[in-house]
């Protein structure tokens, strides 16, 4: 099976689709879940004013939208780091249809913009406006994942909760050090602790944290990234607690959770949110930082 990944220009219009989750909608009705989408889903095509770029083909990469029956909606990204393959959420929301409109709720609770959805066949087209559209086609998820041998789930904690959809670490010592986690990628001057570099790829194995630098080169005829591995870093980490308590310990260190638009903030002395309804969750946005090869 081929696994795709995305060229620049789709990457810019799955973002634009991205920032239509961003804007907060409330007092929405409409039916739960939506059978027609029920299924997974990768980037096919995406389509502005009269021309159509169709997503390259690529063995080390792909972005997956899983919906299932029940109205739960799971962006998740593969990337092969190294020799080893990893499958990172980027977080479950929820979603619901009404008509031809399709409604987002991120993990935190928090209801998004609606878009315009079709499906014909095995196509899933979204429609944000603007004269966009991107196509997704269906995919079977457990046949791709055996296709790729064993595959490594990063754990999504590290990453977002059900209080926080864009969590950022910040250590307990120096609250001036940082470590963010998003699907593959990691980033963050609090690294520099365990390693010789602040933005890396990584995933996890049982307690095991492992990161891994990577030295990568643009062929910019096939737009395509080339990397190899520079170096790996095996860590022990363990997440305890829930909510205010919640803890990170990397190494014994410990890191203490907040919001990233709060620690870049004004309310950077007091990062735990207590308002959940804010958060970003963009399902139709591509992978970032070292998902695109």
């Amino acid at each position: 099976m081929k696994i795709f990944t995305l060229t620049n220009a789709a990457r810019m219009l799955l973002l634009t689709a991205a920032a239509m989750f961003a804007v907060g909608l409330a007092g929405c009705q409409g039916d739960e879940g939506g059978g027609d989408l029920v299924g997974d889903w990768t980037p096919y095509s995406s389509s502005y004013g009269g021309e159509t770029h169709y997503v390259d083909d690529d063995e080390y990469s792909t972005m997956i939208l899983s919906f299932s029956a029940s109205g739960k909606l799971e962006p998740m990204e593969f990337e092969k780091i190294g020799n080893v393959w990893v499958e990172a959420s980027m977080g479950v929301g929820t979603y619901r249809v009404s008509g031809s409109k399709l409604y987002i709720k991120s993990p935190s609770g928090s209801e998004s913009e609606s878009v315009q959805y079709r499906v014909s066949g095995n196509y899933l087209t979204i429609i944000p406006g603007y004269g966009y559209e991107v196509t997704y086609k269906r995919i079977n998820l457990a046949e791709f994942r055996r296709s790729l041998g064993t595959v490594y789930t990063n754990d999504p904690k590290l990453s977002s909760s059900a209080s926080y959809d864009d969590l950022i670490w910040y250590s307990q010592d120096d609250e001036n050090e940082h470590i963010e986690f998003y699907g593959t990628n990691v980033h963050g001057n609090g690294l520099y602790r365990y390693a010789d570099d602040d933005d890396m790829s990584y995933y996890t194995n049982g307690n095991k944290l492992v990161l891994v630098s990577e030295d990568c080169d643009w062929d910019y005829d096939y737009d395509e990234r080339h990397c190899t591995v520079s170096g790996t870093y095996q860590l022990t980490y363990k997440i305890t607690g829930g909510g205010r308590d919640m803890q990170l310990s990397i190494n014994g260190d410990i890191w203490l959770p907040a919001e990233s638009n709060d620690y870049w903030g004004y309310s950077y002395k007091r990062p735990i949110r207590t308002d959940t309804g804010k958060g970003f969750f963009a399902p139709f946005a591509a992978p970032s930082g070292h998902s695109s090869r």
